[in-house]
């Protein structure tokens, strides 16, 4: 609801709340404006009237986020922020202008303030739609303000969270040295173009080891691809041989890439990328560092609605410490659903 002038309000808007005058109403909730309306309180001397806005009307989470006005700030925000990291990357890869850490960190600062808690930052990012020519940019900009988030939820010193955050914006900058048609194929590479993208994090490691970076952000850069099982590149290294900030960056940099769109597919649901984490990938990232992510990701989702394979809605009420992908619903018909017991049911998506 918002607070309008009675000379500036149109005939679209509605009401928000009873208008007294000397005790009696004299316009009741709800009444749509007309230029009768208009006129009476010009009569009564009212000043202004509470009025509804448009996200008053939504019925999902995501869809009152997506009407409200903070989110149209912030996507103002971020397209221009977005240009300005393009310049930062095309500078480097073209120019070999070496990244100022302090530019980057005014755009996550913008973006992520400390205020911002996880729930919105990662409600607003799923809500964006960049255009094709945008999603490589896109990519980095969001993995680095999650990146931003995940040192919070960690309780980080701000050296640390700053130093990750930079190792967000940077880790995949190798990639824009590749050609870009293998970089987005739709379909399999084949072995002489996946041997070629494994080159990506050597050779930007490489022309970032003669900046004045961080060591954790430099192998962040290097190692982003690496495993704990030693299944990655381009060294094969395994747990402890992986720097933190690189393990990080991996997780990160996975859960965005499935939870974005892709020209050649639409993004999946926060719910089946956690399960895609538990089903295949807990032997290869940290253990502490994925569940700390899945923690607080399932707990950002609580309150939203999800539809099931089944097609039927319902709101997620409760997280589950152990299957992170496999939450408690409360369904439109008052009943509740523990998912990990009910092994045919699954998440297909939010509702927006």
């Amino acid at each position: 609801m918002e607070m309008i002038a009675t000379l500036a309000l149109t005939n679209d808007k509605i009401i928000a709340e009873d208008i007294t005058c000397q005790g009696k109403v004299i316009i009741k909730k709800n009444t749509a404006v007309t230029e009768e309306v208009i006129q009476k309180l010009v009569m009564f001397r009212i000043m202004g009237v509470t009025v509804y806005e448009p996200e008053d009307f939504a019925v999902s989470y995501y869809e009152k986020i997506s009407l409200s006005k903070k989110f149209a700030e912030f996507k103002e925000l971020y397209q221009t922020n977005l240009i300005a990291y393009k310049v930062a990357v095309d500078s480097f890869v073209f120019n070999r202008v070496p990244f100022r850490t302090i530019d980057l960190l005014a755009i996550a600062d913008a973006l992520c303030p400390d205020e911002m808690t996880g729930k919105t930052l990662l409600t607003y990012l799923n809500l964006l739609t960049p255009t094709e020519a945008e999603l490589p940019f896109a990519h980095g900009l969001n993995v680095a303000l999650i990146c931003r988030m995940f040192g919070r939820w960690l309780a980080w010193p701000k050296e640390d969270i700053d130093n990750l955050t930079c190792a967000g914006f940077i880790y995949d900058v190798g990639k824009n040295l590749l050609p870009q048609d293998i970089i987005w194929k739709a379909g399999k590479l084949s072995a002489m173009e996946y041997e070629l993208m494994k080159t990506h994090a050597f050779h930007a490691y490489h022309l970032l080891s003669k900046t004045r970076l961080d060591m954790h952000i430099l192998m962040a850069v290097l190692q982003h691809h690496e495993r704990n099982d030693g299944s990655g590149y381009p060294q094969g290294l395994k747990a402890a041989e992986i720097d933190p900030f690189a393990k990080i960056v991996a997780i990160v940099d996975m859960y965005e890439a499935m939870t974005a769109p892709r020209p050649y597919r639409s993004p999946l649901c926060p719910y089946r990328a956690m399960a895609i984490f538990e089903q295949e990938f807990f032997q290869k990232y940290d253990i502490k560092f994925i569940q700390t992510f899945m923690r607080h990701l399932s707990d950002e989702l609580i309150g939203n609605r999800v539809r099931l394979n089944t097609g039927d809605e319902g709101e997620v009420v409760m997280s589950n410490p152990k299957f992170f992908s496999r939450p408690t619903l409360q369904m439109d018909d008052g009943t509740m659903l523990d998912l990990s017991k009910l092994s045919q049911l699954s998440i297909d998506s939010i509702v927006y």
